[in-house]
């Protein structure tokens, strides 16, 4: 399914081929990184973006990758992913990953509410999740802000770069 949103400021779309350079850029900027217990090599993010450019026409599958842009001189700043968590609820799970020289203008929230409102609106769906590092006050704060309600906070949900961490669930629902 082709997305194409419009905010205020903010163009939000389907991943293309031009993204790739910025991917590989944003998956491997070590702010990014700093609450993920993985890390890919270039071949296996073009690899993981290529089958979500390949199943854009899909009308409508579990997973997208929206790109966001700046209005004002077309920048990519980040990318947003959608996707189901559960189809027995019909409920999806939404995350972020903003390049960090465009943290802190507001661009995460006012993407996130776009899709939300989509994926509500138009796709109908029931509810949507975000989960991050309990440390991760950033990403929560987006949570908070876009109208997402704390549900609750798992202890030692992970376990990476040698301890444990707690994970903060937030939903949002029809």
């Amino acid at each position: 399914m082709k997305v194409e949103l419009f905010s205020d400021r903010l163009r939000i779309r389907n991943i293309k081929k031009d993204d790739m350079a910025f991917l590989i850029n944003l998956e491997k900027n070590p702010l990014v990184q700093k609450f993920r217990n993985f890390s890919l090599s270039d071949d296996d993010i073009i690899e993981m973006y290529l089958e979500e450019i390949e199943s854009n026409d899909e009308e409508l599958k579990d997973n997208y990758v929206l790109m966001v842009e700046r209005l004002l001189d077309n920048t990519v700043l980040g990318k947003i992913n959608i996707s189901i968590n559960s189809k027995y609820i019909d409920e999806w799970e939404i995350g972020w990953i903003f390049h960090p020289e465009f943290w802190g203008n507001g661009y995460a929230v006012e993407a996130s509410k776009k899709v939300i409102e989509f994926f509500i609106n138009n796709l109908h769906v029931h509810r949507i999740i975000s989960i991050c590092d309990s440390k991760n006050i950033k990403s929560e704060n987006v949570m908070i802000r876009i109208g997402m309600k704390k549900e609750s906070c798992i202890q030692k949900a992970k376990f990476f770069k040698g301890s444990w961490h707690d994970e903060v669930i937030y939903s949002i629902e029809n």
